[in-house]
């Protein structure tokens, strides 16, 4: 497969800039770790998550996810603050900021054990905070501590994700470039069980370059997305070594064929264990789109010695969403990009941010939009109904009225116990400040727009490039 040339290589959009790599080196590379200090005195840590790992299989089939408790936490790709929001208020409201190492270019969070993990590629390092849970809606609680400081020299950080069954952080990085192109790239493992004092495993393992990485945490499986090979790769990360599955992974590519003069790319995988679903925006101009696979999950009880084996690439199946790409986009409803798919974990529904056609500006706009499966298909929810019958555009606010259109990156997270949608708005210049764009989802699949008291959508940062919700 052909290589990839990325510097400044951003999570949904991807602005692909030169981040190229050499041979690499992976005998034994062991990051440097500095503490951070003690965590806050103020609001709740992490509660240790809902079921843990059972041997010997190294099963976690009782794993839930933790209640969401209102904030969002966002940071951004030109900019080192961290900024984060309520959204567990009669209105959402700006808490605080803490200036970072650097700018971020990704990040992840451990609800079960209150852990925040920020990527800084310039830094070469990755910030891991011990966030302060408030204990009630509209409580007080202190600002995230840091409680350990990880160098990844010598490569470059890109993405994180945890793994909070087993209390373990991987980051896919890469090696410094000096010359040709990007042809694979590291996968970094830590534990994170003593948040102050993470442990490094001796051996980075090998991957194909990837912008995309999700964990189905009851089965410790791992779904990569190649970048360059199209290919939905699974890992066993139950091990303390990640280890491959023997097969090549699930081709996307024949998976999803049609042509058109845009370049296929599937983005930002990720998962509900619950149901047994892959989720991911397919962003091909007027063929953009939703995938889903389906698997099957993992049951919450075993019986005594029980040891099922883990999904394989040939167990997942293609659920249909509403866009029939295989016809002309003149005679169907289509999008024109896409970025980023939320599910909503243990519910049929997806949150799908994209872009969409506007009328009233002749132009392409970000939109929001709630999928739902129903008779083994995905189905559009009406959300705001704003274009075609469904999806909200991201319009900010001020006074309650519209005062323009809004990009993303596809920064995004949901808040499930408030259901409140985050989704960050960028300057595709990167010259003025993004905005926090927050909406309520409606148990009738509808949406509304939740503004600031003043009947205005939030600032954040120079381009905000990733957003969490704890």
């Amino acid at each position: 497969t052909a290589g990839m040339n990325t510097a400044g290589m951003n999570t949904a959009g991807m602005n692909t800039a030169g981040m190229n790599t050499a041979g690499m080196n992976t005998a034994g590379v062991m990051a440097g770790i500095s503490t951070g200090g003690e965590g806050g005195t103020g609001g709740t840590g992490g509660t240790g998550g809902t079921g843990g790992v059972e041997e010997p299989c190294g099963l976690a089939p009782e794993w839930r996810p933790q209640p969401h408790v209102g904030v969002t936490y966002v940071s951004h790709f030109l900019d080192t603050q961290l900024i984060w929001y309520r959204t567990d208020t009669d209105t959402p409201v700006e808490v605080g900021r803490l200036e970072m190492v650097g700018n971020a270019h990704d990040s992840a969070i451990d609800q079960d054990h209150g852990l925040l993990a920020v990527a800084h590629d310039q830094a070469k390092s990755v910030s891991l905070y011990q966030l302060n849970r408030p204990s009630s809606p509209g409580a007080t609680f202190e600002a995230p501590s840091l409680a350990a400081t990880i160098s990844t020299e010598p490569y470059t950080p890109r993405f994180v994700v945890f793994d909070p069954a087993r209390s373990r952080l991987h980051v896919l990085a890469n090696a410094e470039v000096t010359e040709g192109l990007l042809t694979e790239m590291q996968l970094l493992t830590y534990d994170v069980s003593t948040p102050s004092s993470p442990v490094a495993f001796t051996e980075p393992l090998s991957v194909p370059v990837s912008t995309s990485v999700a964990i189905d945490a009851r089965q410790g499986l791992m779904f990569l997305v190649g970048y360059n090979n199209k290919r939905l790769h699974l890992y066993d990360v139950r091990p303390a070594q990640p280890v491959p599955h023997p097969d090549e992974g699930l081709d996307l590519r024949a998976l999803y064929p049609e042509e058109n003069n845009v370049g296929f790319d599937p983005r930002q995988v990720s998962v509900d264990p619950l149901r047994g679903r892959v989720v991911m925006a397919r962003a091909q101009g007027a063929n953009s789109q939703l995938i889903t696979l389906a698997y099957p999950p993992l049951a919450e009880s075993l019986s005594e010695g029980e040891c099922p084996a883990q999904t394989t690439s040939t167990e997942l199946t293609p659920i249909a969403d509403p866009f029939d790409v295989s016809v002309e986009p003149a005679e169907r409803v289509n999008l024109l990009d896409a970025y980023k798919a939320i599910p909503i974990i243990g519910e049929p529904l997806t949150l799908f941010v994209h872009d969409a056609w506007s009328a009233m500006v002749s132009s392409s706009q970000g939109m929001v939009s709630v999928m739902q499966e129903l008779d083994g298909r995905v189905e559009m929810s009406p959300a705001c109904a704003e274009f075609e019958g469904f999806g909200c555009y991201l319009r900010p606010h001020a006074n309650m009225s519209p005062v323009g259109w809004g990009r993303t990156e596809g920064a995004a997270c949901f808040d499930a116990t408030h259901r409140v949608v985050s989704i960050m708005t960028v300057d595709p210049n990167g010259e003025e400040r993004g905005g926090l764009m927050t909406f309520k989802l409606n148990a009738d699949g509808t949406m509304s727009r939740f503004l600031s008291t003043e009947g205005s959508t939030l600032s954040a940062g120079l381009y905000p490039i990733s957003a969490v919700c704890d």
